[in-house]
């Protein structure tokens, strides 16, 4: 009969393992009958975190035995009888119970901001962070990190916070976290101009692989179709469709044969139906055919590698195809991803689109929030045209990057 390996294998005091009927694991540390005497609980741990668990649990062991040994409860048992509320607690719960909701690409980022919190604040109380010790990290955060950074972070601390509210952990409508009066970073306004979009393109064939004109495939659809690029990488060939549109033109019914991209939006959950861009038509056209000969119309739209990208995988391959462009034009080096999206949206501006019809392209409130329409859509002139029809190069290409 094999041994069942516990997740937790070094020995400490007090600390308790057992295998739940699903599988799982379950984690604490139990004080002794004298220590419970003085008031001392039995704390959760955490299985999936061993290194935080047992450094908690031996501080649990040693904090209990002075207790024992001076015949009370410490000064600071506070913690320890409420249950070892900290913040790295509650992090661990947050993980568990709402994390796994998310995007995988907000899970990503939650979880690196996740934990720079947990660096600084694990072993504090959820309770004995205060909006003047939040306003104070926020500006350390500011100078360490940037603006930006700490942004994020705040932001990231305010969703936790919020969380231990809905727990129990702190008091209801106590977030430390609002109203810092902390500045908000400058939106990024980056917009690619032609020159820049030539030399990627450019640079996908300088490469010559798959790869990088996959790379390019995604970058033309993110920018002339206005989506994330998570939205991008996910798209299937099966959420193409071509459809027939009638009109009545005088005495005659005049058909039209479109392409439209149907889908829900990753971010908000929102529903999208764009029309295939020209620009992008050439690439569905030619997967569509693929997934027909292959009787498989839910292939990936962009093959990316090994059949689908992952998010590390095509940050790395749009950094290669930038700095191959580079080489010949070294703007190219300052273009993120998501100024691909702001790009798209600024040129069905320019190319005669209403600030309504970007906004339903880009499927976030930007036909209604001001900040939003600075970032995404300079002031121009407005017109009917359809936004995804009204995205177009700039003429010349001589754009100043």
């Amino acid at each position: 009969m094999s041994r069942i390996r516990k997740p937790i294998a070094d020995k400490v005091t007090g600390l308790r393992q057992r295998q739940r009927a699903d599988g799982t694991w379950r984690v604490w540390w139990e004080p002794s009958t004298q220590q419970r005497d003085l008031g001392i609980s039995s704390i959760e741990l955490d299985a999936e975190r061993p290194g935080w668990t047992i450094t908690q649990a031996r501080r649990l062991a040693n904090r209990a035995r002075q207790a024992l040994k001076a015949g009370k409860a410490p000064e600071d048992a506070d913690q320890i009888r409420r249950g070892g509320r900290t913040i790295g607690a509650l992090i661990g719960d947050y993980r568990r119970d709402e994390l796994p909701d998310r995007e995988p690409a907000t899970q990503r980022s939650y979880r690196g901001w996740l934990q720079i919190i947990e660096d600084k604040w694990a072993d504090e109380l959820a309770t004995d962070i205060t909006h003047g010790v939040m306003y104070r990290w926020a500006k350390t955060l500011q100078r360490e990190r940037g603006a930006t950074q700490a942004k994020r972070v705040i932001a990231m601390m305010s969703i936790l916070m919020a969380y231990a509210e809905r727990i129990e952990w702190r008091p209801q409508n106590s977030n430390p976290c609002s109203k810092l009066g902390i500045a908000v970073p400058e939106p990024r306004r980056r917009i690619v101009s032609g020159a820049e979009l030539a030399a990627l393109e450019a640079a996908a064939e300088a490469l010559g692989d798959d790869r990088a004109r996959a790379t390019a495939d995604a970058m033309r659809l993110s920018l002339f179709q206005g989506q994330r690029q998570t939205d991008v990488l996910a798209a299937r060939v099966s959420a193409f469709r071509r459809i027939v549109t009638r009109t009545i033109d005088g005495d005659e019914i005049v058909e039209r044969t479109n392409w439209v991209w149907i889908f829900t939006r990753s971010k908000r959950k929102t529903e999208g139906a764009l029309p295939v861009h020209p620009e992008n038509l050439p690439l569905v056209l030619r997967r569509v055919a693929q997934a027909e000969a292959a009787g498989d119309m839910d292939i990936p739209l962009l093959p990316g590698r090994n059949g689908l990208w992952t998010l590390d995988e095509f940050q790395k391959d749009w950094q290669r195809l930038r700095n191959r462009a580079a080489e010949d034009l070294p703007s190219c080096a300052t273009i993120q991803y998501r100024d691909l999206r702001r790009t798209g949206s600024v040129w069905a501006r320019q190319g005669g689109a209403t600030k309504d019809d970007v906004g339903d392209v880009l499927g976030n409130t930007a036909a209604q929030n001001a900040q939003l329409m600075d970032t995404y859509m300079p002031a121009s002139f407005e017109t009917a045209s359809r936004a995804i029809g009204a995205i177009r190069r700039p003429h010349d290409g001589k754009e100043k990057p």
